[in-house]
């Protein structure tokens, strides 16, 4: 559709998710992207049609390898409030989080909690930003709205051949949504 001289393209689509006596959940979707513009926007919205309240988990998953992930590269986020590491991950790599070392076959993965403050508009983001690569370096920038998205759950995979940066927002559930 054209808005002024501005086009854009969108996809929307519907996910229901029920159970017989349980949950009816429709998930509304909506993807847009304007011509000649770097962004993508995911709009959702969770709909309830059944009588009764019922818990949700709502996780987006985003995933960036090569190039971004070499010796130079830095997760850049919004200021931290809290962060935590998962069971099996050295509490001395929560230091060095935001940093990516060289790909090394056989390391270990580490997986980090973080929340944090959103800005005045109420979001919260994270950024892998690579200096060396093209002209004046290249980036990827996440953001979210923060509530209801409070979370991100940082998975680093840094190996030779399948080293790869997991990002991971979710929407906190009773019982089922990580530290």
């Amino acid at each position: 559709t054209w808005e002024s001289d501005d086009l854009f393209f969108s996809v929307e689509g519907e996910i229901h998710h029920s159970s017989f006596y349980q949950e009816d959940l429709i998930i509304h979707r909506r993807i847009v992207a304007k011509l000649g513009s770097p962004f993508i926007d995911i709009h959702d919205r969770v709909e309830n049609l059944d009588f009764a309240p019922s818990p949700c988990l709502m996780l987006y998953h985003c995933q960036f390898g090569f190039p971004f992930l070499t010796k130079n590269a830095r997760l850049i986020t919004s200021p931290v409030e809290e962060s935590a590491v998962r069971p099996g991950t050295p509490p001395a790599e929560l230091e060095r989080y935001a940093e990516f070392a060289k790909p090394t076959d056989g390391q270990a993965d580490y997986c980090f909690y973080h929340t944090f403050k959103p800005d005045a508009m109420g979001q919260a983001g994270a950024s892998i930003f690579h200096p060396d690569l093209c002209e004046n370096g290249l980036g990827v920038f996440v953001y979210w709205a923060n509530p209801p998205l409070p979370r991100l759950v940082q998975w680093n995979i840094i190996r030779r051949l399948d080293s790869v940066l997991r990002l991971h927002t979710t929407l906190p559930c009773p019982a089922t949504s990580p530290p």
